[in-house]
């Protein structure tokens, strides 16, 4: 691969960044060799909480063979997605009584009334 060039943007939202490329390849195997320009199209879109690269690319001959890359990844794209359905998680909570801080003041808690039972027995003992 080589002279890589970017040739935009055909997707740029708060879910999917879809962009262009185009390069020089060339191959050998034994005495075999072939050049040729492709055109590269890639999208990466979050599903399901990871990042998803999709891409497609062709022999670059004309600016149809960059139109059906992008229209190829962005078909595909929407499949996945579909496939896929965006998951609604709970509603964000800021509350010291979520998570590790509820957690942590049950704790407190229990160790209180544990030490206070503790203290009333040694109390009931000694009389």
């Amino acid at each position: 691969m080589s002279d890589v060039a970017v040739l935009g943007y055909f997707d740029d939202s708060p879910n999917s960044l879809g962009f262009t490329m185009a390069m020089n390849v060339a191959a050998k195997a034994g005495d075999n060799a072939i050049k040729g320009k492709i055109v590269v199209a890639s999208m990466i879109v979050p599903v399901n909480g990871r990042l998803i690269y999709l891409y497609a690319n062709a022999d670059l001959k004309s600016e149809a063979d960059r139109q059906w890359v992008e229209k190829a990844v962005k078909t595909w794209c929407d499949a996945v997605v579909a496939a896929n359905p965006r998951v609604e998680g709970p509603p964000a909570s800021t509350s010291i009584f979520d998570g590790v801080g509820r957690f942590a003041i049950i704790g407190a808690i229990v160790g209180a009334l544990g030490g206070l039972f503790a203290m009333l027995f040694k109390k009931i003992k000694k009389s």
